[in-house]
């Protein structure tokens, strides 16, 4: 990674992993654990959550658990805007929890199909508040904002179009 100049790296939980082992603490101890390690490489661990990490554990969600139990300078957040939703989290709210260890975001919008199901779609198709969801990241130290779209409903080039198209008309100062 430092020969591409990359100081940031992710690392989201295997969900598999997640509910056989029951016992969600790990997932924050591996974290710390990984991020201790690689920080004094100069280089940062970011959490990618998906939405299992919405599942309560001592009363709270497991993202929760895994931020407040985790040095800042060893872990920090990647956001899945999606999956956030998806899993009953608010992703301003989530935004702001994470306010100086927000580094990136992916931006993923979130749809309710005619057959009542949950879809990816390009930002601004969806439901998400992009307007708030950037500007608090923004406000949290947020540098990259990394557009994510695990299925396309047509091309995909033409969906990242569409998406980036709506960033610029709407988002970009």
């Amino acid at each position: 990674m430092q020969k591409l100049g990359c100081r940031l790296t992710a690392y989201p939980i295997h969900r598999h992993r997640f509910w056989r082992c029951q016992q969600h603490h790990r997932a924050g101890a591996q974290a710390r654990r990984g991020g201790s390690q690689i920080q004094g490489g100069g280089l940062a661990l970011g959490y990618h959550n998906h939405d299992i990490e919405f599942f309560k554990f001592q009363g709270a969600p497991v993202l929760d658990y895994i931020f407040a139990h985790s040095d800042p300078h060893n872990l920090v957040g990647e956001l899945d805007t999606y999956w956030v939703h998806y899993g009953g989290g608010d992703c301003v709210e989530w935004c702001r929890k994470l306010r100086g260890r927000l580094p990136f975001i992916h931006l993923k919008d979130y749809a309710i199909t005619l057959e009542r199901k949950a879809t990816y779609c390009e930002i601004g198709a969806g439901t998400l508040p992009f307007r708030r969801i950037i500007d608090e990241a923004e406000r949290s130290g947020c540098e990259w904002f990394i557009v994510e779209q695990d299925i396309c409903p047509r091309n995909p080039f033409d969906s990242l179009q569409e998406s980036f198209d709506y960033l610029k008309a709407n988002l970009v100062s």
